[in-house]
């Protein structure tokens, strides 16, 4: 049902879709205007420049909308709003030009409704990226609102927007804080009592290895077990149509694995707290730790200093670095008492579960603001001239 003085129109009635231009590596220059690319719309201030001939349709100014029509699900596909300095347009991004007299950040908000629409029927190279022609895009629905109503339609929704991002900026503060209770921690700049209110040890160097037991189980590609997969997020289950030729590793609760390749030096262990057995890839070393708590070792892993330099000292040239179970034994670090490193994890646990609060704050949020604005968009609720207060239609 169309709302009372709303019309029926496609994206290409509303909108003119101009192609970037394949900007080629000799084009670059060491000045000129900023191209910009597919990774500038996901945040990066890295550019290359053009000092050539400049033709107008390729011009982006701050505030334009554009659309990329091939990048990352979720992430570097769709509508954005640009917010960085004027400059050329790469090919594979459109520039959004309205064609009738509508609200700009209306128009982007609809665009926003628009690219979950076309990313949930795309098919793309691989089940994360997506890649459209022009007219997936211009031939999509959208309802149009009186102008003034839209204009209302878009400051309630930029109001849900800015508490989206006080609570993003709450979240980013309390990892910055995490991060330096981090480093305070693992590298004995903060240290703890004893229950009877005496120091603890100092510290003493130890060879990990010293801990570490290599788990070798293998399942066969039929295996009932969860099909997991070690990422820089964590530990999590793939999909069934994921198929792993041959076998696959096992992972128990409550014991490590990680991947033993990197591109940039860094390594995520993962520790399972989750499944009583999980089938891995039987590239990933399994191993298990004892005498020392595991929530500890993990951080120590994951974030401290003297794993990282360890890290560097793996790459033995080539674009990838190995770090292989036998390699990994050979890490030395200073370690506190069992007693310790429990005080220590619990700290760090405290940290993480304040996270997740905040964490989820943003997601409700996150929720809240896509289910009105959908709301909004297609007029199921319409704005209250006075304050911007909402109210279903036909709602006693």
């Amino acid at each position: 049902m169309v709302p009372e003085g709303w019309h029926v129109k496609s994206v290409g009635d509303i909108c003119t879709f101009i192609n970037g231009h394949g900007f080629k590596s000799q084009d670059w220059s060491d000045c000129g205007l900023p191209i910009i690319r597919i990774q500038n719309l996901n945040g990066s201030e890295s550019f290359n420049f053009y000092d050539g001939a400049i033709k107008k349709q390729w011009l982006v100014n701050p505030g334009d909308i554009l659309f990329a029509w091939a990048g990352t699900k979720g992430v570097s596909f769709g509508a954005k709003l640009w917010k960085g300095p004027k400059g050329v347009l790469n090919q594979h991004i459109f520039r959004v030009e309205p064609k009738l007299k509508v609200d700009h950040t209306w128009l982007y908000f609809a665009m926003l409704s628009v690219t979950k629409r076309v990313e949930e029927k795309a098919h793309g190279f691989k089940s994360t990226l997506v890649h459209v022609q022009k007219s997936d895009v211009t031939e999509q629905v959208v309802l149009v609102p009186p102008l003034d109503e839209q204009k209302k339609i878009a400051q309630v929704i930029y109001t849900w927007d800015e508490a989206v991002r006080t609570c993003e900026r709450l979240l980013s503060n309390s990892r910055q804080q995490k991060r330096g209770l981090l480093q305070q921690l693992l590298n004995g700049k903060r240290r703890f009592n004893s229950e009877s209110g005496r120091g603890f040890p100092a510290w003493k160097e130890e060879k990990v290895g010293n801990f570490l037991r290599l788990h070798k189980e293998y399942v066969p590609a039929s295996t009932k077990l969860p099909i997991l997969t070690s990422s820089r997020d964590g530990l999590y289950e793939q999909e069934r149509s994921v198929i792993n030729e041959g076998k696959y590793g096992v992972i128990p609760f409550g014991y490590f694995t990680y991947r033993h390749m990197s591109d940039d030096l860094i390594f995520k262990f993962n520790l399972n707290r989750e499944w009583e057995k999980g089938a891995i890839s039987k590239e990933y070393p399994v191993f298990s730790a004892s005498g020392v708590d595991k929530d500890f070792l993990e951080a120590q892993l994951n974030h401290g200093d003297a794993f990282k330099r360890f890290a560097i000292q793996q790459k033995q040239g080539g674009t990838r670095t190995r770090l292989y179970f036998r390699n990994l034994c050979e890490f030395r670090f200073a370690i506190p008492c069992l007693e310790e490193q429990e005080k220590i994890a619990t700290a760090l646990s405290v940290a993480n579960q304040e996270i997740e609060v905040v964490k989820k704050k943003v997601e409700c949020i996150k929720h809240e603001r896509n289910a009105l604005m959908q709301q909004l968009l297609t007029g199921k609720r319409r704005v209250d001239s006075g304050d911007f207060q909402c109210e279903k239609v036909g709602e006693v």
